[in-house]
């Protein structure tokens, strides 16, 4: 396997093992919020198609596996496969027209990408499901996303459940985008009222836009880190929060189809996790399934502190959903998810391609 990827310029580099499949990085990318960004990208397509077509040649790889939510990377790798004539499959993370309904581009590239995947690989079942609605003549099916790590036991999380700190360690990771900014103005509203908690946010994002959803002060810390010590710094944390959707103009499809990558990094971390997040959505239905979060699905910032001291107070609670949700992130685990890729590739080529073959 050779992976192409984009560089971004304020994450630390991933620790890349020598073992791991070749890795080059075909793009740079800005921090978010950053003007021009988009542009600035747009601008290095023809470099990317090059990139990707020169990677085909030299490294004489038989099939195309292209990932969205990057239209950039999704757009080459369809050319890239009209071009060379390699079998090309997609993995959707999120839905693409629903959330650009009035880009035409959007609509353009869409039915292309279809019509040209030998199949779609969509991030969770509740995409799957709605891809399976909506477009029932694409083959479609579900990979999820994954974790490297070995899933921790419950007997080395279990000590670090049975104290809370003081000040309240409160942490959450990830993007601050669209889908999630409604439910992050309703934690840093409960913040200012909970004056004995500190918080710890892992992000790329630019700074200043979090800061301007008002986490701002001496009890609020805005930092991003790598991915490989991501789980260690949330596990210095007392809960975890996982705030999605209540943006207003947002894609209704989005919110009830995504399924944040943090979420995996919440369930390794051995730490209890509350969660805001609307009803109706794929991600609330995982949560209440597997019973690994405490659950608000209204945006009501008096429930949210009541959660939060729930938590805190109640051990039983912290380490029942410790639990689950260790029981919950077994099925994401990279080898099975794997295994699961190569299956769908096989199936879909049949005896075109040697299993022993680099695959771009």
């Amino acid at each position: 396997m050779v992976i192409l990827g984009s560089f971004k310029s304020n994450m630390p580099p991933v620790d890349w093992r020598p073992e791991f499949p070749k890795l080059g990085y075909a793009t740079f990318q800005f921090p978010d919020g950053v003007r021009g960004d988009r542009w600035a990208r747009w601008f290095q397509f023809p470099f990317l198609l090059v990139a990707v077509l020169w990677t085909i040649y030299t490294e004489k790889c038989q099939i195309l596996l292209t990932v969205y939510p990057d239209m950039i990377y999704l757009f080459t790798g369809y050319l890239a496969s009209v071009i060379t004539g390699k079998p090309l499959f997609t993995y959707f993370h999120n839905t693409l027209v629903e959330a650009r309904p009035s880009s035409q581009f959007a609509h353009w590239l869409q039915a292309r990408v279809f019509k040209q995947s030998r199949c779609v690989f969509v991030a969770n079942d509740g995409m799957q499901q709605f891809y399976a609605q909506h477009y029932p003549e694409i083959p479609c099916e579900t990979l999820f996303a994954t974790f490297n790590e070995q899933v921790p036991s419950f007997d080395s999380a279990a000590p670090a459940l049975r104290r809370t700190h003081t000040p309240l360690r409160l942490a959450f990771s990830g993007n601050i985008n669209a889908s999630n900014e409604g439910a992050v103005k309703v934690i840093s509203k409960m913040l200012r009222e909970l004056p004995d908690v500190t918080v710890k946010v892992y992000t790329g994002t630019n700074q200043q836009v979090v800061r301007n959803l008002g986490f701002d002060g001496e009890r609020v810390e805005i930092t991003s880190v790598s991915r490989d010590i991501l789980i260690s710094k949330l596990q210095e944390a007392d809960i975890v929060l996982l705030p999605h959707g209540f943006t207003e103009n947002f894609s209704i499809e989005e919110e009830r189809t995504i399924f944040p990558i943090k979420t995996l990094e919440y369930l390794l971390c051995g730490r209890p996790m509350v969660a805001l997040v609307p009803e109706d959505t794929y991600l609330c239905d995982f949560l209440r399934q597997h019973d690994c979060a405490l659950l608000l699905t209204q945006p009501n910032v008096e429930a949210m502190k009541q959660a939060i001291q729930r938590v805190q107070t109640d051990q039983v609670l912290r380490e029942y959903l410790v639990k689950n949700a260790l029981n919950a992130v077994q099925q994401f685990y990279a080898p099975t998810v794997a295994s699961k890729l190569r299956e769908g590739i096989r199936q879909h080529l049949g005896l075109e391609v040697d299993s022993d073959t680099p695959h771009a």
